[in-house]
């Protein structure tokens, strides 16, 4: 049976951020038996095939795609952010999808399981899909919201007693925006991944929930719990009223692109 979790956790990387929000970490422990580099798109999960187009977070816990200058829409610490987890204004259930698309570690659980067994690399990723619903637990509507990934903490968990390994962990362009960030004092943005909830209702209320589909991709041995392999936890936020997102542009050119890689270490 599959395992997931969502825990709170500061964030004093970036002390201007988290004024605005709390950070919060997803993981998830499978039971299946037994510095980052920018991706191509990809074709996973078995003779159904499903295309995927990897972009990874930065390496070490840092905040930030490596992704950009493209973006589908802009925030900054004055937007309208919102507190995600337990007891805040919004909570999320996650229920993850087995088997998963692609797991090189151990191929036969996977919907590829004829695929080459060995570490998981960003040619042959490990490729889940998790399906979360997320609440809105204020008494009023929160309109044009989104969820917002950030980075990926490495930080002890009771999963991975002694924290996760500085692997490569991404999403699939092909289900998430890129969203621009740009917090007081920065020289240049950071760049993180969004997925739309629409328009939540109050708690208790039609409508006060909704499903998105969250894509897991990573190029690295996952650690072992047991017999379980446990995926690093997303750090994530929410922000509502956003502007309804463009496809992908390149600010003041008025052309749309596709992502280009870049780097950035968040201090």
């Amino acid at each position: 049976m599959a395992k997931g979790s969502v825990a709170g956790r500061s964030c004093g990387v970036q002390r201007s951020m988290s004024r605005f929000r709390v950070w919060i970490a997803f993981g998830a422990a499978l039971e299946l038996g037994l510095a980052a580099a920018s991706a191509s798109a990809l074709t996973v999960g078995g003779a159904a095939g499903v295309q995927v187009d990897p972009v990874y977070f930065n390496s070490g816990g840092n905040f930030g795609l490596i992704t950009g200058p493209s973006f589908n829409f802009s925030a900054t610490s004055a937007n309208d952010w919102r507190l995600v987890g337990p007891g805040q204004d919004l909570s999320i259930q996650i229920n993850l999808q087995t088997p998963v698309l692609q797991n090189p570690q151990f191929p036969s659980n996977s919907m590829n399981p004829t695929g080459p067994q060995g570490t998981p690399t960003a040619a042959t990723p490990f490729v889940a899909d998790s399906l979360w619903t997320v609440t809105n637990n204020t008494e009023g509507s929160l309109n044009n919201a989104y969820l917002i990934f950030e980075a990926v903490s490495l930080a002890p968990t009771t999963l991975v007693p002694g924290g996760y390994p500085d692997i490569q962990v991404g999403i699939d362009k092909n289900l998430f925006s890129i969203v621009q960030y740009t917090y007081p004092g920065a020289k240049t943005p950071l760049f993180f991944g969004a997925l739309s909830l629409g328009s939540l209702s109050g708690f208790g209320t039609a409508h006060d929930s909704t499903q998105i589909r969250v894509r897991y991709i990573v190029a690295g041995a996952l650690p072992l719990n047991g017999a379980n392999l446990v995926m690093p936890p997303f750090t994530v936020a929410a922000l509502i009223n956003v502007p309804e997102p463009s496809p992908l542009v390149l600010l003041g050119s008025g052309l749309a692109l596709f992502a280009a890689a870049g780097r950035r270490r968040c201090a």
